[in-house]
């Protein structure tokens, strides 16, 4: 075997890369389709490294300060808009699920009525997308029917 063979690295045309997920050799007429590969691969990872969050909702929530600290990961505001909040009004079941719609009780939103609509609409989907919650038989017991308020707000506010 030749130097080229044993150490693809040093042969004219090949190119060597290391990286986080894999180590590739190739040739550059090979370039565009590992690029996109390459591409694939980190995309997936980022998924992974993302859906973090969503293995720790795994595990049951066992305090209102934790279904607290849940919801407020799932909060999503406007970009657009500043200084603004929202409370929120709403019940839970014990699957974790809400009862009925959640009910906006304070509403301070900078802005004109669509800037308002826009910021209490996202807020309620901002909580339900958060839900179902994993809850403890013991929360969930104790969960249900009650009803809870959250403040919603932009950063600052």
């Amino acid at each position: 075997m030749t130097a080229a063979r044993r150490h693809p690295g040093s042969m004219p045309g090949w190119r060597f890369t290391a990286d986080l997920f894999h180590v590739t050799q190739f040739r550059p007429a090979e370039w565009k389709g590992l690029q996109m590969k390459n591409i694939i691969i980190r995309i997936s990872a980022a998924g992974l490294i993302l859906m973090g969050p969503l293995a720790a909702q795994a595990e049951p929530l066992k305090t209102m300060d934790e279904v607290g600290a849940a919801i407020q990961a799932c909060w999503k505001f406007p970009t657009d808009i500043k200084n603004s909040s929202v409370t929120l009004s709403f019940s839970l079941k014990r699957d974790g699920s809400l009862i009925g719609a959640p009910k906006p009780t304070a509403i301070n939103v900078e802005g004109d009525e669509k800037a308002r609509t826009t910021f209490v609409d996202t807020a309620i989907k901002s909580l339900q997308a958060c839900l179902p919650l994993n809850l403890s038989p013991a929360l969930a017991n104790g969960i249900a029917g009650t009803i809870y308020t959250m403040r919603f707000a932009t950063p600052g506010n």
